[in-house]
């Protein structure tokens, strides 16, 4: 693909969900750089029809939160969500910018060697949807003693407004 501009968007048509994206540069007839986009979603893919039911916070879970969360995981890494052992840590709605609403989910998964790696992500009321952060753990970590704290960050619909908020899930009290 010729960029005059420097900028291309290229939709990934049939590539599964989670797998490995490359890109290479080449400009003068030679190669200049190879590497990783910082994030791919696979945007054909199929959103999940009932994400789990979060171990606190409301339910049921935002499908289109928990989809990117957990893509934010498998795309990185390759894996297929259907291959992984994920747990919603928490789910919940707050105040968004431009008067909206935004509901935000925590996701754990834990990786083939033991690691778990927890994402937050939020879906707004204009259809929208963005991840917040993601923390890796090291193997053995129970994902059901996590608390996890994400600052997640985002404009209103008309770009008018920013607002942040920190969203904090953790285990429910003992009781």
């Amino acid at each position: 693909m010729d960029l005059e501009d420097g900028v291309a968007a290229v939709p990934l048509d049939a590539v599964p969900t989670g797998a490995p994206v490359q890109y290479r540069l080449t400009r003068d007839d030679g190669p200049r750089a190879t590497g990783t986009p910082s994030v791919a979603v696979n945007s054909n893919s199929t959103a999940t029809a009932t994400p789990p039911p979060a171990r606190s916070g409301t339910n049921p879970v935002d499908p289109g939160a928990y989809d990117q969360a957990v893509a934010r995981i498998t795309g990185p890494t390759g894996l297929d969500a259907a291959d992984l052992d994920v747990t919603v840590l928490g789910s919940g709605t707050f105040p968004a910018p431009g008067g909206t609403t935004a509901r935000a989910v925590t996701v754990a998964a834990v990786l083939p060697g033991g690691a778990v790696v927890t994402s937050t992500a939020l879906s707004a009321d204009d259809g929208g949807a963005d991840v917040c952060g993601v923390e890796t753990h090291p193997a053995g970590t129970d994902p059901a003693a996590l608390t996890v704290a994400t600052r997640c960050a985002s404009y209103a619909g008309d770009s008018s407004t920013f607002g942040v908020t920190v969203v904090v899930v953790a285990p429910r009290a003992s009781r």
